[in-house]
């Protein structure tokens, strides 16, 4: 269902279409919770984010429908009991220094303790906590999009099956985009202590990829356009 915003937020802009996945807005049916009536699913990409109705009509400006449409499975909670081993996770967050934001990783082990339980990971040596929101379960067209780009482009695996020697060479194609969004973050920090964008880059914005300043040797004089068309490409 395609929707357009008439609100302008932080998250949102006036006029924009957006694409609903889910929706809580039936009042003759409605939720256990009261705070999350009148919610609205926003997909974005292989995630979702949840939006008050009343923020939007459809994309032809009628209202938004009374009615409740349950979320798509691959956008719910991956729950542990759904996780069986030989599976590949995509990890969502970026808390854990052994796992990459957006890496994929084969389920080699699973042990349950209350209501949750532990995974280990091919090629990551300890055993990680599992929790259902920094995960989600690649899709088929992931997969097999990988596998047509390994055959047909001779391109390596998306999968990480050891951990890497480098994490942001790890993270492939979307390398050089990965690290222009961390100057980013430097470039618009006043407080750097007299230390230059590239060094409090490595110090202190990605301090836990462990860069080099000959990271950026090849990207450094890329012209703006470039590095604009890189952000666009890869959903910076």
């Amino acid at each position: 269902m395609r929707v357009k915003s008439i609100v302008d937020t932080r998250k949102l802009v006036k006029g924009q279409i957006y694409d609903a996945v889910g929706l809580i807005n039936d009042p003759k049916n409605p939720p256990r919770s009261s705070w999350i009536a009148e919610t609205i699913f926003i997909s974005k990409g292989y995630n979702v984010e949840r939006f008050n109705a009343n923020h939007f009509v459809l994309e032809s400006g009628a209202p938004i429908p009374k009615t409740n449409i349950s979320l798509p499975d691959e956008y719910k909670a991956l729950e542990f009991g759904d996780i069986k081993i030989g599976d590949i996770l995509v990890y969502k967050s970026e808390n854990l220094k052994s796992l990459i934001k957006g890496g994929k990783y084969i389920v080699e082990d699973k042990k349950k303790k209350g209501y949750s339980g532990s995974v280990k990971f091919k090629g990551v040596k300890r055993w990680l906590y599992f929790n259902s929101w920094k995960f989600r379960l690649a899709s088929k067209s992931e997969i097999r999009e990988d596998s047509l780009l390994q055959i047909l482009e001779g391109k390596k695996s998306g999968v990480i099956e050891k951990e890497p020697d480098s994490r942001i060479d790890s993270t492939g194609d979307k390398k050089n985009k990965n690290l222009i969004e961390f100057l980013s973050k430097s470039i618009i920090n006043s407080n750097r202590h007299g230390m230059d964008v590239i060094d409090w880059t490595i110090k202190k914005e990605a301090k836990n990829w462990k860069l080099k300043r000959e990271d950026y040797d090849k990207i450094i004089d890329l012209p703006l356009r470039e590095v604009l068309k890189m952000i666009d490409e890869y959903g910076g």
